[in-house]
């Protein structure tokens, strides 16, 4: 007997699949269902653009250089001080002391006879009015040692008046009634 190599095909079909696609085969010859395997998604790095790399670093060195000002800002320009409590301020002259926007009134032994309210509360802008000797050409002057003449405040004329140089102009007050009588623009000198 002589053997013979048939091939024989059997009932099942069976096909092979590429990649993803796995094939399953039933029993009955005609009827081959395919399912689809998933696709696994590819992990890819997209890389950016020149571009959008610029764009990007130009915004973080924006908001880096915003951050920095706001710093120096608050930190070193801004002034962090809260009003501090004005000085006490007083001076004191011949017939007259000065304190914090009022002058109080002295008599020739140095006692108060008197309040004044300033109008401007600076120092250099009220005080006594300053006398003066102008028109009187036949009395002693007074000079310092650079030759400069010594200015005296004006007294207190009938123990109640008083002239007085508050913001720009020369004021005649009655230290009894705690009033001016008068005024007029003046230097400060009376």
């Amino acid at each position: 007997m002589e053997e013979n190599n048939e091939i024989i095909e059997l009932s099942k079909t069976t096909e092979d699949t590429l990649y993803d696609e796995e094939v399953v085969t039933t029993e009955k010859e005609e009827e081959i269902k395919i399912e689809k395997k998933p696709k696994k998604k590819k992990k890819s790095k997209k890389s950016l653009t020149k571009k959008q790399k610029i764009i990007i670093i130009c915004i973080v060195s924006f908001v880096i250089l915003v951050a920095a000002g706001l710093l120096l800002y608050f930190l070193v320009f801004k002034d962090n001080k809260k009003e501090e409590p004005k000085e006490n301020v007083v001076i004191q002259k011949d017939n007259y002391i000065y304190e914090n926007g009022s002058l109080s009134l002295l008599d020739k032994s140095g006692k108060t006879v008197g309040k004044y309210e300033c109008s401007a509360k600076e120092a250099e802008k009220c005080y006594v009015a300053k006398f003066t000797l102008e028109d009187n050409l036949d009395t002693d002057k007074y000079l310092d040692n650079e030759n400069n003449p010594i200015e005296e405040n004006s007294g207190i004329y009938f123990n109640n008046y008083i002239y007085i140089y508050d913001d720009e102009k020369i004021v005649l007050y009655d230290i009894a009634n705690k009033q001016t009588t008068g005024s007029q623009s003046g230097t400060g000198e009376a």
